[in-house]
């Protein structure tokens, strides 16, 4: 069992690592678009500021160095608070998120997008096959707390909110795989939509999670109606 003390840091770290790393991505993609006069929101995506070539990158690549060790700090304590506290659906779903937080930092670090006229070479390819698998790695893993939450009394309203940004994040995927092919000319804002409200729902979950008064100790799944609660 999980002493107060320990639970209290390990809640708070995850609050602060959770709105953190959503602070340093749309901090990331802002600055961008100011420092680059050539930058469109709305048409261009968030891997052309630090994609090689771009005039900002030295500058720019320093954010996502920060993002991808505080989203996957966020993760694994994710798990930690999860496991044998909550259902099992929800704990699959951290996992999950872990997975994806690992995906991303790796995989971008190693394979970033080559911009200019070059075409779909090699690592282009490699990069564009990282998002769609972060894609779907991610669609599941929002469903699967979003319906962890509904399932389970104390969360059940949360669950909502959280299927709803979820099913948003749905859309905004599936509508940003096909324009990332044909270079659609609201690439970027679609993208955009599904990233923010991937960063919405890592901060709700920061919040909510917060106080260890909302996790439940027991090791089975709790479905709707029962009250084994702290």
């Amino acid at each position: 069992m999980m002493s107060d003390k320990l639970w209290k840091l390990i809640s708070f770290l995850l609050c602060i690592s959770g709105i953190g790393s959503a602070a340093v991505l749309i901090t990331h993609v802002i600055i961008g678009g100011i420092l680059d006069p050539q930058y469109n929101q709305i048409a261009n995506s968030i891997s052309s500021l630090t994609q090689t070539g771009a005039p900002n990158q030295e500058i720019m690549q320093p954010f996502l160095y920060i993002y991808g060790p505080l989203y996957i700090i966020f993760s694994v304590l994710l798990v930690i608070l999860f496991r044998k506290k909550t259902n099992r659906i929800m704990t699959a779903g951290s996992v999950f998120m872990v997975i994806s937080a690992v995906v991303s930092t790796v995989g971008f670090g190693l394979f970033p997008f080559e911009g200019g006229d070059v075409g779909l070479t090699f690592q282009n390819k490699i990069h564009i096959g990282i998002v769609i698998t972060l894609a779907v790695i991610l669609t599941v893993t929002l469903i699967l707390i979003a319906a962890g939450c509904i399932r389970t009394l104390q969360y059940h309203k949360f669950g909502i909110y959280l299927w709803i940004l979820a099913s948003i994040f749905t859309f905004a995927c599936g509508m940003t795989i096909p324009l990332v092919f044909y270079d659609g000319p609201f690439m970027g804002l679609v993208e955009k939509i599904s990233v923010g409200t991937l960063q919405l729902f890592v901060c709700s979950l920061s919040i909510y999670f917060r106080k260890p008064r909302f996790i439940c100790r027991n090791e089975d799944d709790l479905s709707l109606g029962n009250e084994d609660w702290v």
